[in-house]
């Protein structure tokens, strides 16, 4: 993970204080329950030209949208939020990220299965031919990258 962030869920605040509206958390820095107050994540600016009404929804929708987002891709990897947006990708279209997990699955039956087959092998023909070392390199390299 490239960093790390507040411990969701994030919260917005029912009030302004003073021209923001304060994006907070109930956990600390280490991820732990905060039992004197909130932990401050954010403040997003409330007060538009004169006090206009549709700067305060509009500020206020913005509030609401960051903390809506954070909160529902809480259990996503920042790397892989970074990516899809990096390649136009919307996380929620064609369920990418459950997509990820499906082929994470797949992986982990495909090696389980390899190397079933390669224990098999080794018992019926017990020599290191080109096929075997590259059994076994596809094996490493497979549980070198989880």
């Amino acid at each position: 993970m490239s960093g790390q962030h507040t411990k969701e869920p994030w919260l917005l605040s029912e009030r302004p204080h003073g021209p923001f509206l304060g994006i907070y958390s109930n956990f600390t820095i280490d991820g732990k329950p905060c039992f004197s107050g909130r932990q401050a994540i954010a403040s997003v600016h409330y007060e538009g030209k004169k006090g206009s009404a549709k700067y305060h929804e509009m500020f206020k929708a913005n509030a609401r949208r960051i903390v809506a987002c954070v909160n529902a891709l809480a259990e996503c990897n920042i790397d892989d939020i970074e990516y899809c947006v990096e390649n136009g990708w919307s996380p929620f279209s064609g369920n990418v990220f459950a997509s990820r997990v499906e082929l994470q699955r797949q992986r982990d039956e495909l090696l389980a299965a390899l190397i079933q087959a390669k224990e098999l092998i080794e018992t019926a023909v017990p020599f290191e031919g080109a096929v075997m070392r590259q059994i076994k390199a596809a094996i490493a390299n497979a549980e070198a990258k989880p």
